[in-house]
């Protein structure tokens, strides 16, 4: 409720964005287990720490075009 209530406008983009962020971290978290039996700590740390970097560029993007791109594809009300 919180999001809904914080980015109105957004609220559905808001929801997605939680949503998918959990479902990473219970990834994660489930996959946690065997990745360190198998690599220890130091190596399942690097991985981790790998894959953070890979998305790394995606938050960067999104910081930088992302109100041109949530202006692109917003629905004028002319066109309706």
């Amino acid at each position: 409720m919180y999001l809904i209530d914080t980015y109105t406008k957004y609220a559905a983009s808001a929801v997605a964005v939680c949503t998918v962020l959990r479902s990473i971290c219970s990834a994660i978290y489930l996959a946690g287990d065997p990745l360190y039996r198998r690599l220890g700590y130091d190596w399942g740390n690097s991985v981790l720490a790998f894959i953070a970097l890979a998305f790394f560029p995606c938050a960067v993007v999104s910081a930088r075009y992302g109100e041109r791109i949530r202006t692109r594809f917003e629905p004028r009300l002319d066109s309706i």
